[in-house]
């Protein structure tokens, strides 16, 4: 979602460099003469409390939450703004926010949980838990993605997502009809790292067929509760979320109430303060009430790289940069319409940092920056130095891979029948598509990565899911076995809104008439 302002003007890149400047400047004056990090905490944040007013007032961020703790101790915790315009209701450290994909790590706490309880084994196949509805391989063959596949986001899930809002004519299916037409495994589980939504879906609906619980309850119960996280809890409708912060689209106005086919990766509320508690849990495991809720081993695998990246990549619930300026960070953000939020752990510093808003926004990273600067003095240091060598931007149209390029035709498996595609890639970058018998059209947007062609298009991907709305089309494609294997997402957006990402299977081999 790009932001914007009231008018509709692009607001992504208004602060810029001198912004960052900016940052830089306040976070090195928080720290005392001689500071290195040993030095105590200083404890005035007046500075930080103006740069975020500052940034509140430049992108039209209704509220903000923030929390801030080092090595044990709670060092801030403070609201900012209306958490509720209409209701004259104010932002506090207390107020349950919408995090969106900081979902994730708390329903990988829940599965390791289980785990360790030994009601399920993370080697074992996904589909042992899951009540009769089965993952399977693209071509409809059997899948052999594991519960840890899908915690680490290496199943070979595609892009998923799907909002259902108060007003809508359509609600969430039942879990077995989103895993009938959207569970495919695209990619061989464990050979590549691609996000998906549907993988935390598929874990809350495991957490629910083991436990005989709703996945709201087992986390309040096994969770939240022996955390001290009271002001947390699954959001199912509006109801429950009466008293926590209003979502606000781009235009400023109050987004309606909306749920998805994919709780696990979404649909918890939480405060700064509860997050805070849940990340010192995450470092020392000493906030829980009753003895420890997991294991320090399980708790450090979570915290482990699972994905085949070099450097950085993905745990199990938890995004990884292994060299964030000098420090090890263990986080998850999340975003979606009214969201933009937050989690940042660095163990090896025993920090952490909560930044939580309603609207989606720029602005949360660089508020996380600025308190984690405060605390870390490197870490700005480093920052400056990295900002004066950045790179070039990289060229959005590179020559194409040559085992990629020429005429290729298949199919996009949808879930209600086989749509015909054709596809042309030249060798200086460009890309062209046909889908059925409707005109070519370019591939704009295109990146080679990793030997993976990603880019989109004004297209239809006939379902009736669908075709509730206008879409693009997105491309996910890479050569596997002198073929093109990869998937179609309809991105469907209207009314401000963005509403859903289903993707389809896409098999492409060469054309005999090239």
């Amino acid at each position: 979602m790009i932001p914007r302002d009231a008018k509709g003007r692009t607001r992504g890149k208004v602060l810029g460099w001198y912004s960052f400047a900016a940052l830089l400047l306040l976070c090195l004056l928080l720290i005392p003469a001689g500071a290195s990090g040993q030095t105590p905490i200083p404890r005035d944040f007046e500075p930080l409390r103006d740069y975020i007013e500052d940034l509140m007032r430049e992108f039209e961020i209704p509220s903000v939450a923030v929390a801030l703790a080092h090595r044990g101790e709670v060092l801030w915790e403070e609201g900012f703004g209306w958490a509720d315009r209409e209701r004259w209701m104010r932002a506090t450290e207390h107020t349950p926010f919408s995090i969106a994909s900081v979902t994730k790590p708390i329903t990988a706490t829940a599965v390791m949980l289980l785990a360790k309880q030994r009601r399920l084994e993370l080697g074992s196949p996904a589909n042992r838990y899951l009540a009769g509805s089965e993952i399977r391989a693209i071509g409809g063959g059997p899948s052999d993605v594991t519960v840890e596949h899908l915690l680490a986001h290496t199943g070979g899930l595609p892009l998923h997502h799907h909002f259902f809002y108060d007003g809508d004519a359509s609600e969430p299916p039942p879990m077995h009809e989103t895993i009938a037409r959207y569970g495919v495994q695209i990619t061989r589980p464990g050979e590549a790292y691609t996000y998906a939504n549907l993988g935390y879906g598929l874990l809350d609906h495991m957490i629910e067929t083991i436990s005989g619980l709703s996945y709201g309850d087992f986390l309040a119960s096994e969770i939240f509760g022996p955390l001290g996280m009271h002001g947390s809890f699954v959001g199912t409708d509006a109801a429950s979320t009466s008293e926590a912060a209003v979502r606000y689209g781009d235009d400023g106005e109050p987004l309606p109430f909306y749920d998805f086919d994919h709780r696990g990766a979404s649909a918890v509320y939480a405060s700064a303060s509860d997050l805070l508690r849940f990340g010192l849990f995450h470092l020392d495991g000493e906030v829980v009430t009753g003895g420890p809720l997991l294991p320090d081993g399980t708790r450090k695998k979570m915290r482990r790289r699972h994905t085949p990246d070099d450097g950085s990549g993905y745990g199990l619930g938890w995004s990884i940069r292994e060299d964030d300026y000098g420090y090890l960070r263990v986080e998850h953000t999340g975003g979606m319409p009214g969201v933009s939020t937050v989690l940042r752990l660095y163990p090896e510093e025993e920090v952490v940092v909560v930044v939580l808003s309603n609207s989606a926004n720029p602005a949360t990273g660089r508020i996380a920056d600025a308190i984690t600067g405060a605390v870390l003095p490197r870490f700005i240091e480093r920052m400056r130095e990295a900002a004066g060598a950045r790179n070039p931007p990289a060229t959005l149209h590179p020559r194409s891979p040559a085992p990629i390029v020429g005429s290729w035709k298949g199919e996009i498996e949808t879930w209600e029948r086989p749509v015909p595609i054709r596809l042309e890639v030249a060798p200086e970058g460009e890309v062209f598509v046909r889908i059925s018998e409707h005109d070519e059209v370019p591939v704009s947007g295109i990146q080679f990565r990793n030997g993976v062609l990603t880019g989109q298009f004004p297209g239809v991907i006939p379902t009736p899911d669908a075709l509730t709305r206008p879409h693009l089309v997105h491309l996910h494609l890479q050569e596997q076995d002198e073929e093109l294997v990869g998937f179609a997402s309809a991105l469907g957006w209207g009314e401000g809104r963005s509403h859903f990402a289903l993707s389809s299977p896409v098999l492409l081999v060469r054309s005999p008439d090239q």
